[in-house]
């Protein structure tokens, strides 16, 4: 009894064997192409990453540009900063430009210089009107001199604006 026992297991064996065997082959086969499956997914996902990024970036630029005119004169960026100006109490006598490019943002630039004299809380209201004003601008320094006894200021400030052509 026990010889045919163990003969029954060897026959069971050999034929588990035989049906294993031939798909032995294919069973490496598929753990080489989930391999290779695994690495192409890797690379896709970094890919799409860095195209996701792009597209951010693009999209981001795409909306800053709304706010951004497409031109812009010297004389109406000082018509802004009059009309702001006036608004915060102030007259400006005497001012300068220059144009550059924003190598950062690549846009055109348009630079005014200027100076303010008044007191702190005017300074401050036109500090305020530059900073909500819809044409994007900002300050590119302000200088504030040692202040004397009296409540008046004088300060010296750079103010730029961007529009892209």
């Amino acid at each position: 009894m026990k010889s045919w026992k163990i003969i029954t297991l060897l026959i069971s064996v050999g034929c588990l064997g035989m049906f294993i065997w031939p798909i032995r082959a294919e069973i490496q086969q598929l753990k080489t192409e989930n391999i290779t499956l695994t690495q192409t997914q890797t690379q896709k996902t970094a890919e799409f990453k860095r195209i996701q990024k792009h597209f951010i970036a693009i999209n981001s630029q795409e909306k800053q540009h709304q706010y951004i005119p497409k031109t812009l004169t010297q004389a109406g960026f000082l018509s802004e900063i009059q009309r702001i100006s006036a608004e915060a109490g102030f007259f400006i006598s005497s001012y300068s430009f220059s144009k550059s490019t924003n190598q950062t943002l690549n846009l055109n630039q348009i630079n005014a210089y200027f100076t303010l004299e008044g007191s702190e809380s005017k300074i401050i209201r036109f500090l305020q009107l530059v900073e909500k004003n819809p044409l994007f601008m900002g300050i590119e320094t302000v200088n504030l001199p040692p202040v004397n006894d009296t409540e008046q200021y004088a300060i010296d400030i750079a103010l730029y604006a961007l529009y892209s052509e």
